[in-house]
């Protein structure tokens, strides 16, 4: 089992990480159950990427179709290098999800 996000995050070593929170909608004709579970399986493939601290979703307004996302990373290159994964290109091509809003952070 992976290590929580608390164990590898304190005071001296916060601002190393860069974080994002997102909020993400069902596309239209898409089943929100079968969504999530895309999600699922999208979020235990990418939470096996080197520098992954840490990546889930989970489900916010079933009724509006929305899942937050919250992600934190080694570095920004890891970020960078997830956004171009096959399992991340794929899952977006799918257009299953639209992104409704998200904040990146990062103290460098």
């Amino acid at each position: 089992m992976k290590n929580k996000l608390i164990d590898h995050i304190n005071s001296e070593n916060a601002d190393c990480f860069v974080y994002n929170t997102a909020s993400l909608k069902v596309t239209a004709g898409n089943d929100y159950k079968e969504v999530y579970s895309q999600l699922l399986d999208f979020a235990k493939a990418t939470a096996a990427e080197e520098n992954c601290i840490e990546f889930f979703f989970t489900p916010s307004d079933i009724e509006k179709g929305e899942f937050m996302l919250w992600e934190v990373w080694g570095n920004m290159e890891a970020f960078d290098k997830h956004m171009t994964q096959p399992h991340t290109t794929e899952i977006l091509s799918r257009n299953v999800i639209e992104l409704q809003w998200n904040k990146l952070a990062s103290w460098k």
